[in-house]
């Protein structure tokens, strides 16, 4: 960066030393950083946005393990309680069991004295019954008597038949009874196995999510504060942007007066050699001027003196004809006129040529004027170059505008340049320019360039202009 730094400060020297636009250089630096911030900026708002995502899974699946161990926890409950019930039921069955040994054994004590008893009754009928029967029987005082002891010796018979037979089903009920029991005791067992089996399996499956929720935790907290750090690096990436861009904005300015300042002092410059030009040029027509006039004197005198001499040369012949009478040579008087007239001739045509001789310094310049024209246009000298863009660091409140002349600025044909009118073509290193555009005085051109990166690169450079002929 350093590198970046010296070469963009060396070509804002050089700019400022050639006299070029620096409103697209002096700011290189600043937008480079800004750039580089920028993009530092976006990688870490793309790594905050993986980092919420995978909170977001992370806490999902972390709500579905909770949810799990809620259903773990339910069923856990329901076993427990299922296991309390199933031991209630064992007590109660337990508790049945015991009241049926208890009715079967008072039903065998019964069953035994009955059984005595019947024994006795029995024994005593048929050891006794050949007697005491018949006695019994005779003794009745009426028939009714022998009809009702007879009756009553049936009953007796009767009585201990059913009760064998009431001690039988007694003993038969209770014996199923117990059985009963006992299978409902078995059960009761076998679900108390299962149970605790299925509750300590909840159990396990319950201490094992409760660890993955408490691994899910770790994990959620740990992104949690990558991306706060991560928040907290874009915000002052931000911050870092918003000071660079003020900073940019500054500098812009700076160029900006640098450059006013700049054009103020080469168009002071161009006026001052436009007045020197002038002034040459006045001193220049004033000396031609004169030579002019001495030129017309001297003519003059020299026409005077020639005339003066031929009058005197005929005063003296006429004189010489006066005094010899007889010279006979006055055919060669013609000759003499004509010799006079030949001698003038030259003298009259010498006038046009020393009076054309003002022309000729006059036009002294045109050969130089045709040199500067030709097919290609007429040359206007050698211009400094610059380049600028439609941002805001090259153009400032006028970014993303059209141009002074109106039209929308364009890559290969728009430039700026003062001293010529709008619409005037410009042939620069081969290339055919329109003038569009201000900002700079005659003898700068700024060419328009779609980026800032592309006109930062063109730097200020030297060129050949010529004005196309319309």
């Amino acid at each position: 960066m350093s590198r970046v730094k010296w070469i963009a400060t060396a070509m804002a020297a050089s700019m400022l030393i050639t006299g070029g636009s620096v409103t697209s250089i002096c700011a290189a630096s600043t937008q480079e950083q800004i750039e580089v911030v920028q993009e530092g900026k976006a990688q870490s708002e793309s790594d905050l946005a993986e980092t919420q995502e995978r909170i977001e899974v992370l806490e999902y699946q972390r709500g579905d393990l909770e949810n799990r161990l809620s259903e773990l926890s339910q069923q856990y409950d329901e076993l427990s309680s299922s296991l309390e019930d199933l031991a209630d039921k064992a007590k109660q069955k337990k508790k049945e069991l015991k009241l049926v040994k208890k009715e079967l054994k008072n039903a065998k004590e019964k069953e035994k004295e009955q059984y005595e008893s019947m024994k006795i009754r029995i024994s005593y009928m048929y050891e006794n019954s050949k007697g005491n029967l018949l006695t019994t029987l005779l003794s009745a005082d009426s028939f009714t008597d022998l009809l009702n002891r007879a009756e009553n010796f049936m009953q007796i018979s009767k009585y201990d038949r059913e009760m064998l037979k009431k001690y039988e089903q007694t003993k038969e009920k209770v014996q199923d009874q117990k059985l009963a029991i006992k299978v409902e005791q078995e059960a009761i067992a076998q679900l108390q196995a299962e149970s605790a089996v299925k509750r300590q399996e909840v159990e396990n499956l319950a201490v094992s999510t409760q660890e993955e929720i408490a691994q899910y935790g770790q994990e959620i907290d740990q992104a949690q504060g990558e991306a706060a750090s991560l928040l907290e690096r874009v915000n002052s990436q931000s911050n870092q942007i918003s000071v660079l861009m003020a900073k940019a904005e500054e500098e812009a300015e700076e160029a900006k007066r640098a450059a006013e300042a700049e054009l103020a002092r080469q168009q002071a410059e161009e006026e001052k050699a436009a007045q020197a030009a002038q002034q040459a040029e006045a001193a220049k027509q004033e000396e031609a001027a004169s030579q002019e006039k001495a030129a017309l004197e001297t003519t003059e005198t020299i026409i005077e003196e020639e005339t003066e001499t031929a009058k005197e040369e005929e005063t003296i012949a006429a004189e010489e004809e006066t005094s010899t009478p007889e010279v006979t040579q006055m055919p060669e008087e013609p000759e003499d006129s004509d010799l006079d007239s030949e001698e003038e001739a030259p003298v009259s045509d010498s006038m046009p040529e020393e009076s054309a001789q003002p022309d000729v310094g006059e036009n002294s310049d045109a050969p130089a004027a045709s040199e500067t024209s030709g097919s290609a246009g007429t040359y206007l000298g050698e211009f400094t170059l610059t380049a600028y863009c439609s941002c805001s660091i090259c153009c400032g409140s006028w970014s993303g505008g059209g141009t002074a002349s109106g039209t929308s600025p364009t890559a290969g044909r728009t430039v700026a340049m003062g001293g010529v009118p709008f619409g005037t073509k410009l042939l620069i290193n081969g290339n055919v320019y329109t003038v569009e555009d201000r900002g700079t005085g005659y003898g700068h051109v700024d060419i328009y360039m779609d980026s800032h990166s592309a006109a930062s690169q063109f730097g200020s450079q030297k060129a050949s202009v010529y004005q196309l002929n319309n």
